[in-house]
């Protein structure tokens, strides 16, 4: 029997199953091909980490992400990095008066209030994005995905859970 992508794919997919990912097949998703964001899941999301934020304060957080599109590639991944670890600041108007509060992207003082997706077949306006054009090899890399402090035990998880599925290949 061959290695194949599919089955790659497929091993990856279930490790993080069982991390408590959900799965969701892209292609089978009612969604905005226009926009790389799974916006009705990161609005479910926003609206759990902050609650008692108003509706508006949620959706100017959305939009931000989606069109911080100023600068350099690296430019654009150190913004990213600093909304996820710090939040974005928005501006909302409550009873006329404009407010400004921090939107959390996620959660670290409680990770289980994250929500986490495994989205395979991705297709973002004429670009279909595979799992995973390669495999993620280094901690730094899989690090750029997630908070440092978990990120050594999921990525040598990930490994050692590949390397046994496909050792006999």
């Amino acid at each position: 029997m061959h290695f194949t992508e599919d089955m790659f794919e497929q091993a990856v997919i279930e490790l993080l199953e069982n991390m408590g990912y959900t799965h969701i097949y892209a292609p089978d998703m009612e969604r905005d091909y226009s926009s790389p964001l799974l916006d009705a899941e990161l609005m479910d999301s926003l609206m759990k980490l902050n609650k008692g934020l108003p509706l508006d304060a949620i959706t100017e957080a959305v939009a931000k992400l989606r069109t911080f599109d100023a600068g350099s590639l690296v430019q654009k991944n150190m913004v990213f990095m600093d909304y996820l670890q710090n939040g974005l600041t928005v501006k909302y108007f409550d009873k006329g008066e404009e407010r400004s509060t921090l939107v959390k992207l996620i959660d670290y003082a409680n990770v289980k209030n994250n929500s986490f997706y495994v989205v395979n077949q991705f297709t973002y306006g004429d670009i279909s994005l595979p799992f995973l054009r390669r495999p993620l090899t280094t901690d730094d890399e899989i690090a750029a995905l997630s908070d440092r402090r978990y990120t050594v035990s999921s990525s040598e998880q990930i490994r050692r859970f590949i390397d046994a599925r496909f050792s006999s290949y």
